[in-house]
C-alpha cells in the first residue's frame, strides 16, 4: 500500500513538472492566429466564466441606464476602445480584426436589433 501511494505521488509530481516544463519552455503556441486545442479552449472558457462570475458579483448595475448622457458616454467609450475588434454599425471589418483568434463577436448588430425593438 505504501509503495502504491509513493508511485502515485511520484507519477502526479512527474505530470505536474512535465506540464510546467512544457509551459516554461514556451512549447505551446499562444499566438492569436493559431487555434487552441479543445482542452485549452475548455480550460480558458471555464476560467473566464468563473472569474467573471466571482469578480462581477459585487458590481451594482446603475439604475439610470436609460439616461441619454450615460448612453452618449458609453457610445463614446465604445467608439474609442471597442470598434477595432467588435466593429460598429456600417463597419464590416477593421485592420486588426482578421488577425484575432478567436474572432470577437460583432456587437454592431446588437445595437441595431435593440433600436428596431424600441423604435
Amino acid at each position: 500500500m505504501k509503495n502504491t501511494l509513493i508511485v502515485l505521488l511520484g507519477a502526479a509530481l512527474a505530470v505536474v513538472l512535465g506540464l510546467y516544463a512544457y509551459m516554461w519552455l514556451g512549447m505551446y503556441n499562444m499566438g492569436a492566429d493559431s487555434p487552441h486545442w479543445k482542452s485549452t479552449v475548455t480550460m480558458l472558457t471555464m476560467m473566464r466564466e468563473r472569474s467573471i462570475e466571482k469578480h462581477a458579483a459585487s458590481i451594482q448595475v446603475p439604475a439610470n441606464l436609460d439616461d441619454p448622457k450615460l448612453i452618449l458616454k458609453g457610445a463614446g467609450q465604445y467608439a474609442a476602445m471597442c470598434t477595432g475588434c467588435h466593429l460598429a454599425p456600417g463597419i464590416t471589418d477593421s485592420e486588426i480584426r482578421p488577425g484575432l483568434y478567436p474572432q470577437p463577436p460583432n456587437l454592431a448588430g446588437c445595437a441595431s436589433i435593440r433600436a428596431r425593438r424600441s423604435g
